[in-house]
């Protein structure tokens, strides 16, 4: 399947005008491809993302949470790779040892406001339509943009807006709300289509972390 290129301004434009202030400005932070404000954004496809194409791992990373439903791992989605897994980071985006929600140590996503964030594309289906994450508002007000991409359908490699991602109460982790990732985006026909998401950090002077971003294949059900 093809990779994802689209044009930085033509991303910018579809997310908050923070974010586009962010790629201009900002050297990317251990990214395996830097984000180039002059250069398309290309979403990278890595082993990671090939192999949950053929035969993804199921998984129920949010059971502790009330949440039973079987899960599959965006690529790096719990960013134990700090050299990026293919995340495209900008804005001072980054990957840090931080708290987990069950008090062990472990990688999560750093969103400062304006922060970008490129994920590896990934496989889905019709029967792939909510994504969620575990996030963490450490200071300040707003939110998580959460954008997908995908390779096929009239919206091809253009970023279009499917909600943003939520913590409890400020300094806890908690789990966002489902993400509704909207595969027909990428037309009706059943099979495989590739996505990537992009995360933008909202608010002023905000800092948010993320960790365990999966999406839900209910097609197991």
């Amino acid at each position: 399947m093809p990779n994802f290129s689209s044009n930085c301004r033509r991303l910018a434009g579809a997310l908050a005008v923070s974010a586009s202030t962010a790629l201009a400005a900002s050297a990317p932070a251990f990214a395996d491809t830097p984000i180039d404000a002059d250069a398309p954004v290309a979403a990278l496809t890595t082993a990671a993302s090939n192999a949950e194409c053929s035969a993804p791992t199921l998984l129920q990373p949010f059971a502790s949470w009330k949440d039973s439903r079987h899960y599959v791992l965006v690529p790096n989605g719990d960013f134990n790779d700090q050299t990026g897994g293919g995340w495209q980071l900008a804005g001072v985006a980054r990957i840090l040892d931080d708290a987990q929600a069950d008090g062990t140590d472990g990688s999560v996503l750093d969103l400062p406001s304006g922060a970008v964030a490129v994920s590896p594309t990934m496989c889905v289906d019709l029967d792939y339509p909510t994504a969620r994450a575990r996030i963490r508002k450490v200071v300040g007000d707003g939110d998580v943009a959460v954008s997908v991409m995908y390779d096929a359908g009239k919206t091809a490699q253009v970023p279009r807006s499917i909600g943003h991602a939520h913590g409890d109460k400020e300094g806890a982790w908690g789990l966002s709300g489902d993400l509704k990732i909207q595969p027909q985006l990428a037309g009706k026909k059943a099979g495989w289509r590739r996505v990537a998401f992009v995360l933008t950090a909202g608010g002023k002077s905000s800092d948010f972390r993320l960790d365990d971003f999966y999406v839900d294949p209910r097609m197991v059900r």
